[in-house]
């Protein structure tokens, strides 16, 4: 720091499928949920899959997934879901 630089010992580049899965990932945990129009296809039909008790409906009807209580509780599981085909 006193040297003006970051004390970072190294960096990650991510792919493009990194990014996707840290988007789904920490989005489906989030009170603001996933865009689902900003997801590709396969992951769109995925999220159609999901079991309407585990997602907010009202959310849901606004183009987003936003987890439920008991959603948030299956989280991993919908997670692995969702980017199974990633």
């Amino acid at each position: 720091i006193i040297a003006k630089e970051l004390p970072i010992a190294g960096k990650e580049i991510l792919s493009d499928e990194n990014i996707l899965y840290e988007k789904i990932m920490l989005g489906s945990r989030l009170a603001t949920g996933i865009e689902i129009q900003q997801m590709p296809g396969e992951v769109q039909l995925q999220i159609e899959q999901i079991n309407p008790l585990f997602r907010e409906p009202s959310a849901y009807a606004q183009g987003k997934l936003v987890l439920s209580a008991a959603g948030r509780l299956m989280a991993d599981a919908i997670v692995r879901d969702l980017t199974r085909d990633l």
